[in-house]
């Protein structure tokens, strides 16, 4: 029997205050921050978003193991749940580390200024915007790290919720990947926080 198209509701977490500081994030084993006051109301309004969207039909929710998007899918939740306590919010949500954050090694917590007066000759900023990068050395991930890591969870989900509709929270650089591979979209700037983005499978 052929696979049935899925729609996954990829959001990207909400603001935390190491986003407005323009430093690059980390990944699974790096500091992590919550929301701000600002990151939550944006996680609610995707909520509100996605619950419109998909008529509330929304049949398994997964998240990155980072606290910003943990914190995230738990908002989103509540819009569609909003009397459940906090420890049945965590127990509908699935942890995947796959859905992590671009790792990008030593340079985390740098700005791209900055980055730009270490490495002047390497044109990294313009190399991970084009989503040509690899920050191996700097024992970071590469674009095709992220992408295999990121298709064999799409894959599983696939396989595990056939012809049902997914919430998954995640990242900036998750997201980027998939508008490139998927549609041949560059964002020049990363995708807002809190904003949802809905692709097929």
């Amino acid at each position: 029997m052929a696979d049935k198209t899925k729609k996954f509701y990829f959001v990207r977490h909400g603001e935390t205050n190491r986003n407005t500081k323009g430093k690059l994030p980390g990944g699974e084993n790096t500091a992590d921050e919550p929301l701000n006051e600002k990151g939550v109301a944006q996680a609610k309004d995707a909520g509100k978003e996605i619950k419109l969207a998909s008529f509330g039909r929304i049949i398994g929710t997964f998240s990155s193991p980072i606290k910003r998007a943990e914190e995230t899918a738990i908002n989103i939740i509540k819009t569609f749940s909003p009397g459940l306590s906090l420890p049945e919010l965590h127990d509908l949500i699935q942890y995947d580390s796959r859905l992590r954050e671009v790792d990008f090694g030593k340079l985390t917590g740098k700005s791209w200024d900055e980055i730009a007066k270490l490495h002047p000759n390497e044109n990294l900023e313009e190399k991970y915007r084009d989503q040509d990068y690899d920050f191996g050395e700097y024992h970071g991930d590469s674009y095709e790290e992220v992408k295999k890591r990121l298709y064999e969870f799409i894959r599983d989900l696939k396989e595990k919720y056939l012809g049902t509709d997914v919430l998954v929270v995640t990242h900036a650089g998750v997201i980027r990947v998939l508008y490139k591979h998927e549609k041949g979209e560059i964002f020049e700037t990363p995708p807002p926080n809190g904003s949802v983005h809905i692709f097929e499978f």
